[in-house]
């Protein structure tokens, strides 16, 4: 068996690109190894033992190298287990890294234009200092509006799959099973795949266009500043409403204090995706 092991670590060592290599052990002792976690059976993944053997690259990556005239550039490809199976839904949760610190379970939804997580994983997050201080909105779906709270997340890793600057919505799920959403932002420099008989999510990254600055296209960067500065418009205009009517000292005052405080969440918002964008080299016309 050890010579076995031996010949295919230096076969595998051998083949071109080759960054990491899963070792496993069945039921009856016998060790298993294979460089694709994809041919580990989903009842050993997390077992599994998986070492790095190429000395270039990040570690954790299995890196692809892509050649374009002089260009060499070392593209992602990532690839995670996935639970197939809700009770009888036949969701796909993956397990998501905020922050390089925090890790929850998140669905998996095409459908889900953003990212959205439960007010337990954002208290984790520190995103809700407090509901006074936090950007409350309105979010909608199919059973109508509910109240939200409205922040960004610095970073969101699957696997090595990574996007930064994430705006959130934090909200209620309608499962325990997982505490959020990673949307279609999040995929957006990637080309996902899905093997549903081995219960695994792909992720290859696309390359770098000029036209994405920040892994983000024109419609991403106009949309998120509207929506923005918009929160912010609101609360400047129901500030000033709120000073200029006639009501009870107490009253005025509370909605006083609501509105500035609103306001200013909203602006911070404003200012970070500004910095953002201006740290991305995002053109002005895009930003308004």
């Amino acid at each position: 068996m050890k010579k076995t092991i031996l010949s295919l670590i230096l076969i595998l060592l051998s083949q071109p690109g080759f960054a990491d290599l899963y070792k496993w052990v069945d039921d009856e002792g016998t060790v298993h190894m294979t460089d694709a976690l994809s041919q580990v059976p989903p009842k050993y993944r997390d077992q599994v033992d998986r070492r790095s053997l190429q000395s270039a690259g990040e570690p954790g990556i299995q890196p692809t190298v892509r050649v374009s005239g002089n260009n060499v550039s070392r593209l992602r490809h990532v690839e995670v287990s996935y639970l197939a199976f809700e009770g009888r839904s036949r969701r796909i949760i993956i397990p998501v890294t905020f922050n390089d610190s925090v890790k929850a379970n998140l669905l998996l939804d095409t459908g889900s234009p953003g990212l959205m997580i439960t007010p337990s994983l954002a208290d984790r997050l520190g995103l809700i200092d407090g509901q006074e201080t936090s950007l409350r909105i309105m979010t909608g779906g199919i059973g109508g509006s509910t109240p939200a709270i409205l922040a960004v997340v610095d970073s969101v890793q699957v696997g090595d799959a990574r996007s930064e600057f994430l705006p959130a919505t934090i909200t209620t799920m309608p499962s325990a099973q997982f505490e959020g959403l990673v949307g279609m932002d999040f995929m957006a420099n990637y080309k996902v795949s899905i093997d549903i008989e081995k219960s695994i999510l792909t992720f290859d990254e696309l390359p770098p266009q000029s036209d994405r600055p920040g892994g983000h296209d024109e419609a991403w960067w106009r949309s998120n500043f509207e929506r923005f500065e918009s929160l912010r418009d609101e609360w400047t205009r129901y500030l000033e409403r709120a000073d200029s009517e006639s009501l009870a000292s107490s009253e005025k005052e509370k909605r006083l204090k609501i509105a500035k405080e609103q306001f200013a969440a909203a602006d911070d918002l404003c200012r970070r995706l500004e910095r953002y964008a201006r740290d991305n080299a995002v053109p002005t016309t895009w930003r308004r």
